[in-house]
């Protein structure tokens, strides 16, 4: 089952060359998956306290083939690509006029609120997805970036109550925003791969340490720490 929704960039989402931010379309694809989970009326986003369960997002991995810009009418596809155990393969695309600007691919699992555990995923879940076959990017898994040994920079930052999700933790698109500022303004235009992966979250009210590096060829790595160093929240590479 493809599900497909209707956007169309507004004034909130984008920067200043009118190209839509990358926090801004990882939000625009999080919304039509939740969507698409609200429709099959499977642990969607509506019965988040009536079940304690929540989808949380483990991996990205996003081509921009062409930047999306303010006011562009957009079409959204979205689709379960597969059920592997305790994981759920998604994957998305962004049409302009009828041509494939934006690709993703991304891993999610299913948490116990309570206990904090992920959930193994069972047929009466994954069945009224009805997974298409299909990869946006031509891949079957995904792989997560590494941690460098070493970082030039170290930038702390003081999560804030706006950027929590539902559950209390800092949301997942706001960690580009966090990276995003770390970049020369006249740089994150240029950017058109992005792989995230979600180590641990990052609990609202926290203090974290942002690291980042840039490679002789222009490729962006970052790491969210604890503020002691003890704990790996998340890995971006960006190019």
């Amino acid at each position: 089952m493809i599900y497909t929704i209707k956007y169309r960039p507004g004034l909130s989402d984008i920067n200043q060359d009118y190209t839509v931010r990358k926090s801004a379309l990882l939000k625009i694809l999080e919304d039509s998956a939740g969507f698409h989970t609200d429709a099959v009326g499977v642990n969607g986003i509506d019965k988040i306290n009536e079940t304690r369960h929540a989808w949380a997002i483990l991996d990205w991995q996003v081509e921009i083939v062409k930047p999306v810009k303010y006011g562009d009418e957009l079409t959204i596809k979205t689709w379960s690509r597969k059920f592997k155990r305790t994981f759920a393969y998604r994957d998305f695309e962004i049409i302009r006029d009828g041509e494939t600007c934006i690709k993703a691919s991304s891993r999610w699992f299913i948490i116990d609120i309570d206990k904090r555990l992920p959930l193994r995923i069972t047929e009466d879940i994954s069945a009224p997805y009805e997974s298409e076959d299909v990869s946006a990017l031509g891949i079957d898994d995904m792989e997560h970036p590494l941690p460098l040994e070493h970082y030039d920079q170290t930038i702390p930052y003081k999560t804030r109550r706006s950027d929590q999700d539902i559950i209390g933790h800092v949301h997942n698109i706001k960690y580009l925003d966090m990276f995003d500022d770390c970049i020369d303004y006249e740089e994150i235009s240029k950017i058109r791969h992005i792989r995230m992966y979600y180590k641990k979250e990052i609990q609202g009210g926290s203090t974290v340490n942002i690291k980042k590096h840039i490679a002789e060829d222009g490729t962006y790595y970052f790491a969210i720490e604890s503020e002691d160093g003890s704990e790996l929240h998340c890995l971006c590479e960006m190019s």
